[in-house]
């Protein structure tokens, strides 16, 4: 009985790869070189300014993400996907082993 309920498993889940290819995700490579990981350090730099204080000279630091909380619930949404993004990009950046 049990094996029956395993194979309709398998037959049900290499329906659903074939039907729907891109939930077949893999994550990118484990080794980068020391240059593109110092290129992600940057980018993640640059999000997190952007998100943050994005007018240096500004004395109260005023970001994307202050600006965006005005917008009632977009705002809030469009803020959450920019933290998400760094949150990816700085995942990325750490798990890796420079080559």
């Amino acid at each position: 009985m049990v094996d029956k309920v395993r194979e309709m498993g398998v037959e049900q889940i290499a329906h659903v790869e074939k039907q729907f290819p891109f939930l077949d995700q893999r994550l990118p490579s484990d080794e980068v070189s020391q240059e593109e990981r110092d290129q992600r350090l940057k980018r993640i730099e640059a999000i997190a300014t952007g998100l943050d204080n994005i007018f240096p000279w500004c004395p109260i630091p005023i970001g994307i993400g202050s600006i965006l909380g005005f917008i009632p619930f977009i705002g809030g949404a469009m803020g959450s996907i920019l933290s998400l993004y760094q949150i990816r990009h700085t995942t990325l950046a750490i798990v890796t082993n420079v080559v």
